[in-house]
């Protein structure tokens, strides 16, 4: 699923060829991102073994990582409590819950060190110890350059400049510290751009792609109506996306908020740190929601740290109490009717699980119309029910139901690689395959699938149909691409 694939073929090609330094996709070398969380998915599958739960487990941890760091990070300000409920509010937002803590994604990641690069900058001010603060918060952001390119070296400015200024003490920005701050991420970052040029990269070549794929989301590039209506937009999509535990952030829409955000030197950081870095977000139409996973957590922070300060108010819990009851009725409406819209004879016990699921969620929502559960509590909790039916149902259903692409594509390549066994196998250029194929074929054949107009007698292409035809070629094996229903042929050169 979207980038996932370019991911796990850019590691595993990094283990067959030995070469850690140059990415590589299909064999060609890959400019569009730095090689730092390859490798991290490369040990992953040395020691591991190739599999999805291998190369998605990093971005698993991470999330509970970040989930963790948030609730480390605000646990004084907050209180046990209420910094939990702000870091389980997050890991159950709705983009998350459903979607990308399931993905071998890199942004997860990123986000991690991109937070833990925030919270540097704040813990090391507030010890006044700025050469640690500038060489580690430095440190961080390299690690966040040779992972994702660019937009590292923006958090760091974007954040540096905002809270300096605002405690007026920017001269700091001028001080020697911050120059050893600097002079450690050039010497890292520089480190590998010249070991890279050295094994023959295209330094040029690198920095253009790195370059173009930061600028090409911005406002300069995209649309202009794309661009207003995407301004506009912004917050409601971004809104949509945490739902439903973005509806917490009605804990922000009180009086005095300023004041008591302002009250509190970490939470005041935050704030600041969210808004100044949102904003270039706001300003590019086309990011993705997963660029801003590194923010996410700190509306959650905000929002119950303004709910220990002023209250809920009794509108807030009116609506809340209503809101989160309906939200579990319907729950327990969807266990009850699901196998009347969707087909699950495939689970033996479906019957029993979701009966299962259906009591939880009543026993869970009469707990609290008897209020024997707080209200915050029992949102969470119906939010855990709710992954849990999801990863026994939904999952499930797609695997054996839906047979999507993910699992046609595995399904292809796996009878590939039992015809051509030890044989090396080619791809016609611009034949459209996905790079989960350079993957799965690459882990089950052991090499790497390269892409080459040469063919001589006794090789195994993979081409298009028509090119098939074209050359008179008669093809052994023939699957569907999912690429505007192209014919892709397995063939032998004779």
């Amino acid at each position: 699923m979207a980038d996932e694939g370019i991911r796990a073929a850019v590691s595993i090609e990094m283990l067959l060829s030995g070469d850690y330094i140059q990415p590589t996709v299909w064999g060609e070398p890959y400019y569009y991102k730095t090689p730092l969380y390859n490798w991290i998915l490369a040990l992953f599958m040395k020691l591991f073994g190739y599999s999805e739960f291998v190369f998605r487990l990093p971005s698993v941890l991470s999330l509970f990582g970040l989930g963790y760091l948030s609730f480390r990070v605000s646990k004084k300000a907050l209180g046990t409590d209420f910094a939990m409920y702000a870091a389980l509010a997050f890991i159950l937002s709705g983009r998350l819950l459903s979607r990308d803590s399931m993905l071998g994604h890199i942004d997860l990641f990123y986000s991690l060190v991109t937070f833990l690069q925030f919270y540097a900058i704040y813990y090391f001010w507030e010890k006044k110890q700025f050469l640690k603060l500038f060489v580690i918060s430095y440190l961080l952001m390299s690690a966040g350059v040779l992972m994702k390119g660019l937009p590292s070296i923006a958090f760091q400015g974007i954040s540096l400049l905002t809270w300096f200024i605002a405690q007026k003490d920017w001269k700091k920005l001028l001080s020697l510290q911050h120059f050893a701050g600097l002079a450690t991420a050039a010497l890292i970052i520089g480190s590998y751009f010249w070991i890279y040029a050295s094994g023959g990269g295209s330094q040029e070549l690198y920095f253009e792609r790195l370059y173009q794929q930061s600028a090409e989301r911005t406002f300069l590039y995209q649309d202009l109506l794309k661009s207003l209506f995407k301004v506009f937009s912004f917050p409601f999509e971004n809104l949509a996306h945490l739902f439903p535990t973005s509806v917490f952030f009605i804990f922000l829409f009180r009086k005095k908020l300023v004041a008591a955000l302002r009250s509190n030197s970490l939470i005041w950081f935050l704030s600041l740190i969210f808004v100044a870095n949102l904003i270039p977000y706001w300003l590019s139409p086309g990011y993705y929601p997963r660029y801003l996973f590194m923010l996410y957590p700190i509306p959650f922070i905000l929002s119950f740290y303004a709910l220990k300060k002023l209250g809920m108010g009794q509108v807030s819990e009116k609506f809340l109490r209503v809101f989160w009851i309906s939200l579990a009725f319907i729950m327990a409406l969807g266990f009850l009717l699901s196998p009347f819209f969707f087909r699950l004879d495939f689970l033996s016990n479906y019957a029993i699980l979701l009966g299962s699921l259906t009591l939880i969620a009543l026993s869970l929502i009469i707990l609290q119309l008897r209020q024997s559960i707080a209200l915050i509590p029992f949102a969470l909790s119906m939010l855990v029910l709710f992954r849990l039916a999801f990863d026994l149902l939904v999952i499930p259903y797609r695997v054996e139901v839906e047979a999507g692409d993910r699992v046609q594509q595995k399904t292809h390549a796996m009878k590939v690689s039992a015809l051509t066994g030890n044989a090396e196998l080619l791809v016609w250029p611009y034949t459209p395959l996905t790079e989960n194929y350079a993957y799965y074929l690459g882990s089950q054949k052991n090499q790497i699938i390269r892409k080459s107009y040469d063919y001589k007698s006794g090789q195994y292409f993979l081409m298009p149909a028509q090119t098939s035809s074209e050359l008179k070629l008669n093809p052994i094996y023939s699957f569907n691409s999912g690429y505007e229903n192209i014919v892709v042929d397995l063939v032998l050169i004779p």
